[in-house]
């Protein structure tokens, strides 16, 4: 019966892992298409937005050359080497700031996405800071190595206890009790018909 018992509450605990392990793979299937689809919706945004701000910057640079040149009666050329020096000192300055520009922004908000079920309030806030992010792996990886240390741990008990002896002893607790379950189960249909032949017996000389 103890066997049994074991069996059965093996099988129950296997089958509610099972079970378990696929609502959260399509719990985790569900939630990792709504991020991404935010981060794709956010990056289509970006690229439309820039590539519309792009054409803007473009005509006014137009328009600058030909007022300039038209307000100044100066060469149509100078007004353009104004607005290429213009571009090259934008981007001098977004090359020196970016990090403030580009970078953290971005990390915060792709870190704003994919966590925001994990983390709340300034913890996201974490994300616009490179050496923050850079620390929140280290702690990460220090958390993996331990629990790895104890699945190893967990594991060795688990083969220590999985000795020959031991599975011998529970397959002999097995067969002893289905043995048992047999010969009880042959008992009672002997006595049974024993009973039966008494009765008919008695009925014969009766009559």
């Amino acid at each position: 019966m103890k066997g049994n018992q074991i069996g059965s509450a093996f099988q129950d605990s296997f089958e509610s892992l099972k079970s378990y392990i696929d609502i959260q793979v399509k719990y985790n299937k569900l939630k990792l298409t709504q991020k991404l689809g935010d981060i794709t919706s956010y990056f289509a945004l970006l690229f439309v937005v820039t590539a519309l701000a792009g054409g803007l910057l473009l005509f006014l640079s137009f328009a600058f050359v030909y007022w300039f040149a038209k307000t100044t009666d100066l060469d149509v050329y100078i007004g353009y080497l104004i607005v290429a020096g213009f571009y090259l000192v934008l981007i001098v300055l977004i090359i020196n700031f970016k990090e403030r520009l580009l970078f953290s922004p971005i990390r915060n908000l792709l870190g704003s996405i994919l966590f925001e079920d994990e983390m709340q309030g300034s913890a996201v806030n974490s994300f616009k800071n490179k050496e923050s992010v850079t620390k929140m792996i280290k702690d990460l990886d220090h958390q993996i190595h331990q629990h790895q240390e104890e699945l190893t741990s967990k594991f060795h008990v688990l083969q220590e206890s999985l000795t020959l002896a031991n599975i011998s002893q529970q397959l002999f607790q097995n067969v002893y009790s289905k043995v048992v379950t047999t010969s009880n189960v042959a008992r009672i249909a002997f006595l049974l018909i024993k009973r039966l032949k008494q009765k008919s017996s008695k009925k014969k000389k009766s009559t």
